[in-house]
């Protein structure tokens, strides 16, 4: 992907990104937080309208309540990679994106400084269903508790 645009109608807001020149909302320049903690971090995740049968959603959503600043579903990948590339939130992980759900916010999230990849830390791919976006600074992290799987408390 080289250029990514993300519409928010509902606060006019228009995110752009072109590989090699940057991210931007408005035309004013995208920079991921700078937040290193878990415990500090905004996590926000996406699921399908229907879940039966994905009961591993809910795990991972109360493993993440319990150890970051909170857990969002905003509703939207694109917004949610477009949140990551503008700092409002630090992490965004899913298992059932379509290509669709996450061309927009590629390109946004590198140029802005953050990173993508699959949850196990290998490449991303846009026609995989999983994805883990940071801000970059606890991408590791990120990688190592999806590694260790699902805690309780």
């Amino acid at each position: 992907m080289v250029v990514g645009v993300v519409h928010d109608p509902s606060r006019n807001e228009m995110f752009h990104a072109a590989k090699g020149h940057g991210a931007f909302v408005n035309n004013l320049p995208l920079k991921t937080s700078t937040i290193t903690s878990l415990e500090k971090a905004m996590v926000t995740t996406g699921f399908p309208y229907n879940v039966r049968g994905m009961e591993h959603l809910f795990s991972w959503w109360k493993h993440f309540s319990h150890r970051s600043q909170a857990v969002r579903r905003i509703g939207s990948t694109a917004l949610n990679l477009a949140y990551i590339a503008s700092g409002r939130c630090d992490v965004f992980y899913a298992f059932d994106n379509h290509v669709w759900d996450v061309a927009g916010g590629i390109v946004l999230v590198n140029e802005a400084g953050g990173k993508i990849t699959r949850v196990d830390g290998s490449p991303y791919c846009p026609f995989k269903p999983e994805s883990l976006a940071t801000n970059g600074h606890m991408h590791e992290l990120l990688i190592a508790e999806f590694r260790k799987g699902p805690q309780e408390g």
